[in-house]
């Protein structure tokens, strides 16, 4: 089992793979759980963008205990560049991973979901992920200039 550990960022993204990563988070013990999810910090806002390693970071954040599920957090509000969180939001994995942020019940990672979002530029709003993230976050995103509702009869 510790080698599958020591492969858990190569094997999550594999399409059978993964599988595996995620039975260990949801049945493994504890201490081979947090091993996995320290493996996957590095890369998780990539990895959360991914087709079957999103799906992984998902089971992270359900079954990573809390210490994991703040790592993971926090490794997602201090992206940057094109792996920054409202990327990760706009992208068709990604978004499911943004949208379970805010089954964490957590108000301060809510509130901070929020802020990176209303600060993400106005290309990414375009991105229907990014709408329905938008959506389950409560916000309302801002019209692009020129595309105001209000010029409508």
């Amino acid at each position: 089992i510790d080698r599958l550990v020591g492969s858990a960022e190569e094997l999550c993204r594999h399409k059978f793979g993964n599988f595996v990563i995620q039975h260990l988070l949801e049945h493994g013990e504890e201490h081979r759980r947090a091993a996995v999810v320290e493996r996957l910090l590095p890369r998780i806002a990539y990895l959360s963008m991914h087709r079957t390693a999103c799906h992984v970071v998902q089971r992270a954040l359900n079954y990573g205990g809390a210490e994991g599920q703040m790592a993971i957090v926090r490794a997602l509000l201090n992206a940057q560049g094109s792996n920054n969180l409202a990327v990760v939001a706009a992208s068709r994995y990604g978004s499911y991973v943004v949208e379970e942020l805010a089954h964490l019940r957590c108000t301060w990672v809510v509130d901070e979901v929020r802020r990176h979002l209303t600060e993400a530029p106005l290309h990414l709003h375009r991105s229907a992920a990014f709408k329905r993230v938008a959506t389950a976050y409560g916000l309302s995103l801002p019209c692009e200039s020129g595309n105001t509702n209000e010029d409508k009869p």
